[in-house]
């Protein structure tokens, strides 16, 4: 099978390190198969030299990580505006995301923004997980030790909402060791009370495998349960609670990030994060905890996870080769919800994408949009006497 040449840009979020592990897994799983290049900055000399010598028929894909890339990147993007492009999105709203660009073919979804209001049709989106990276199996309790550890894992928004709330709770606690796991908080370290240390992310699996209750969010959260440790949700959407067989699927669709239907930095009362940590701590259920091991390595499966990419990326690059030429374009079967779609006000029927109304649509478009409905091709569509309208959009098989 031929190799694939792939361009990987993205801009480094220094705040979320969540970001920078969906990269290096996408280029993991990228690099086995096909070449790819990756550029995360346009700093440094080397770099700008290397952008410069880049041409329109370079590469056969393009991926595009945060809106951010979008901006750093633009004049490159436009050189490789022929080119089909993946946008690689994560996180649970819509803020810094842009409309559809001309030669945006999908996206990889690895939160749950709803992107159909930004326009961006639910057929291109691929809803993925990040596969679990080391699944080791550890005892539930560890013998010989008298007090209980606790290894938090804090976002970047936790500082101002949650932080001071656990640390409230531990205060009347008694006998309780917090580890913080976080390399931004080395500066706070000397503030903090004696029975509370901070580690580095470096050693944050060598850390969790001591824990006795792991409170923690997102992707530190699966890694957690990975490991068969009682982990506490407590993340940027408020207090999920302890992670049991009977929540699991709640949590699991906010991506562990907190409760189900919170709010963006909801409050966190001091007595229920005490309740769920002193249900946690007395959690005796080895059983359960095996269940939700076995659970999340099915659910974050690596093998699934790169049949999926692949199977995505022979699809993306199937239709770009049919658009390129006007016999084999003809025999794509559009979909109306990846052209636009329709609503009607009153008795004018207007087309609309994402949050944007557009221009008022005439009878004849109405009937050839009414057959864009995956099962009939452009050719057949054309038959009815509908050219007009179709050498003006954009199709999707």
């Amino acid at each position: 099978m031929k190799r694939i040449q792939i361009l990987y840009l993205y801009t480094k979020d220094e705040f979320n390190l969540y970001s920078c592990i969906i990269k290096n897994t996408l280029i993991e799983c990228l690099s086995i198969n096909n070449d790819i290049d990756c550029f995360e900055n346009k700093s440094e000399d080397e770099d700008n030299n290397k952008l410069l010598k880049i041409k329109s028929n370079c590469y056969n894909l393009v991926f595009v990580q945060n809106s951010q890339s979008l901006l750093q990147f633009k004049p490159l993007l436009q050189i490789l505006r022929n080119t089909p492009l993946i946008f690689v999105s994560y996180g649970n709203d819509i803020h810094g995301y842009i409309a559809p660009i001309d030669n945006l073919f999908a996206v990889f979804k690895f939160g749950e923004a709803d992107l159909k209001s930004w326009g961006i049709p639910e057929e291109i989106q691929t809803c993925l997980k990040v596969p679990v990276q080391k699944t080791n199996r550890y005892p539930y309790k560890k013998k010989g030790e008298k007090i209980p550890q606790i290894i938090y894992y804090p976002t970047k928004d936790s500082i101002a909402t949650s932080d001071s709330v656990l640390l409230s709770v531990l205060k009347r606690l008694s006998k309780i060791r917090l580890t913080i796991v976080n390399d931004i908080y080395s500066v706070l370290a000397s503030s903090l009370p004696a029975d509370v240390r901070v580690v580095s992310r470096k050693t944050s699996l060598y850390t969790m495998q001591k824990a006795d209750v792991v409170i923690a969010s997102g992707f530190d959260a699966v890694q957690a349960i990975a490991n068969a440790q009682p982990c506490i949700i407590l993340g940027d959407y408020g207090l999920g609670g302890l992670v049991k067989q009977e929540n699991y699927e709640i949590l699991q669709k906010w991506n562990f990030q907190g409760r189900a239907g919170a709010y963006f930095r909801e409050y966190v009362p001091d007595e229920l994060l005490g309740y769920e940590i002193n249900i946690a701590l007395h959690n005796t259920n080895k059983q359960s905890l095996q269940w939700l091991q076995k659970r999340i390595i099915e659910d974050y499966n690596e093998q699934s996870f790169r049949e999926k990419i692949n199977e995505q990326l022979q699809s993306i690059l199937s239709v770009s080769r049919k658009l390129k030429s006007r016999k084999t374009l003809l025999q794509l079967k559009p979909m109306l919800t990846s052209v636009f779609s329709l609503e009607e006000k009153g008795d004018i029927i207007y087309i609309k994408r994402g949050n944007a109304y557009y221009n008022i649509i005439d009878e004849e478009l109405q009937m050839v949009l009414k057959q864009c409905d995956g099962q009939n091709t452009i050719e057949e569509i054309a038959d009815c006497g509908f050219c007009y309208a179709i050498s003006a959009m954009r199709w999707y098989c």
